[in-house]
């Protein structure tokens, strides 16, 4: 049964070890790399969220054969791909699969033949959904790429036209439901990056099994480039070469990919951020986050950085990091350029309502257009826990208005009981559960069972580097 609220009163134990969930930008890439080639492949500790049961189900839409298999080695009936977990709830941590095997053999250049567009249903995964309109249209395959109500609601404009340009035809506006049919040829591409990269990251896996070379023009204003770079190692690592030229372009040369025959994914630094911000705002923890690359192109990396400007001492290790909480007498206000991480900009936010002084994170209106309008969002937990927020906004050498958002912090003020709307977005859930240990009364969320998109098994860790814990569920009537 799916919950309606959360009821969370707790403390971050002051010592503890958490294991980093594997990063689903990974997991995403290496799935959609496995059905671009035709070498059977591994991928190793995956936990199906709903986000990636999206791409799972996609790829096998898209003729790819898929074996899960537990940590056990048991067989996962792949009728587990049409499931979504969002309305099973999780209050039993054995509805949750984590640490799975996907053995998965790809389709190459060689998708199925069918005479009626593949229904691509992405769920919720906007990921999902970018990255199939750069990569159906390139295996010439007639699709329809579809989504629950909030993604169908998400702007794909920019995309859209860049398809129409290039040869391909597409049915519908600037939203999701879309049909595409054509083939999408080789040549030269100027992606709108100010938008998006994920669609970017599309389009470059796709091209990757053309027949002669393309080239993208990324132009200057590309948000999330480290996540453009995470796809360029990745189609490095299964042969295809991917050339940097002058200009913030890319080169696209063809080969014939072959994923290695076992993948582990990193581990995840946008959900490592949550417990981060949570041992930061403890003074006297020491919590370890393992499972984290070091040499990772993660854009979310930049959380030590910005643990250390807030006051936190921060050690860093081969494969993790260590946070000891931030004295409030040593915490600093922060400016954060947010334009590369702007998952982060929710649970980022408590820094800043716990610092002294006023707080600012730059180039944030990417928020607007996420599972729901993360930047008014924000706004609206920051002031129920009592801390003025707002945004400002300026115009760059270019024109383009950027919006900031402020936040003027209260260091010596615990956040009081308060109910946050979490708007059905998994960051706002983990973000409550954030606040309330560093709260004085009960912190009441909504939709809490939203974490199932991206860490469905966050409350079973919550629990783990947590005490006392105090849960109150109230069933929907």
């Amino acid at each position: 049964m799916k919950r309606s609220t959360l009821t969370l009163q707790a403390r971050l134990k002051r010592k503890a070890r958490v294991l980093a969930p594997p990063s689903k930008s990974a997991v995403h890439r290496w799935l959609f790399a496995g059905l671009l080639t035709a070498t059977p492949f591994e991928l190793v500790g995956v936990t199906l969220s709903r986000d990636i049961l999206a791409t799972l189900r996609v790829c096998q839409a898209l003729g790819a054969k898929l074996t899960l298999t537990d940590e056990k080695g048991e067989t996962i009936p792949l009728s587990v791909l049409a499931r979504h977990l969002k309305d099973e709830g999780v209050e039993d941590a054995s509805t949750v699969f984590t640490h799975v095997t996907v053995s998965m053999t790809g389709v190459g250049a060689n998708p199925p033949s069918v005479s009626t567009p593949i229904v691509l249903d992405c769920d919720e995964s906007g990921t999902t959904a970018r990255f199939l309109l750069g990569i159906a249209p390139s295996l010439g395959v007639p699709v329809t790429v579809t989504g629950a109500p909030g993604l169908c609601a998400r702007p794909m404009g920019v995309m859209v036209k860049l398809l129409r340009e290039a040869g391909c035809r597409v049915e519908g506006d600037d939203t999701l439901p879309l049909t595409i049919s054509g083939r999408l040829k080789s040549g030269d591409f100027f992606p709108d990056g100010s938008f998006s990269s994920q669609f970017t990251s599309g389009l470059l896996m796709g091209l990757g099994v053309r027949t002669t070379p393309s080239t993208l023009y990324l132009g200057d204003n590309v948000t999330s480039r480290p996540y453009v770079d995470m796809t360029l190692e990745v189609l490095r690592r299964v042969g295809v070469t991917v050339e940097d030229l002058p200009g913030n372009a890319i080169k696209v040369h063809v080969q014939a990919p072959a994923c290695p025959v076992r993948v582990t994914p990193e581990g995840d630094w946008s959900q490592a951020a949550f417990w981060g911000v949570a041992a930061a705002l403890t003074p006297g923890s020491d919590l370890t986050i393992a499972g984290l690359s070091p040499t990772t192109q993660q854009g979310d990396q930049a959380l030590v950085s910005i643990l250390k400007a807030f006051g936190a001492t921060v050690t860093e290790h081969d494969d993790a990091i260590t946070i000891a909480g931030a004295a409030l007498e040593s915490r600093t206000p922060l400016t954060v350029n947010a334009k590369g991480i702007p998952d982060l900009v929710p649970v980022l936010s408590l820094l800043g309502a716990q610092a002294p002084g006023t707080s600012i994170y730059q180039d944030v209106g990417r928020l607007r257009h996420k599972e729901s309008d993360r930047l008014a969002g924000t706004i609206e937990m920051l002031t129920k826990l009592g801390v003025k927020a707002w945004v400002d906004t300026e115009r760059d050498a270019t024109g383009r208005t950027l919006e900031h958002l402020v936040v003027e912090g209260k260091v010596s003020t615990p956040f009081p009981e308060a109910t946050i709307a979490a708007l059905n977005d998994h960051r706002f859930v983990m973000s409550a559960a954030v606040a309330a240990l560093v709260a004085d009364g009960p912190i009441t969320v909504t939709d809490p069972d939203a974490v199932t998109k991206s860490y469905p098994d966050f409350f079973t860790v919550f629990s783990n580097l947590t005490t006392p814990v105090s849960f109150t569920n109230e069933e929907p009537s």
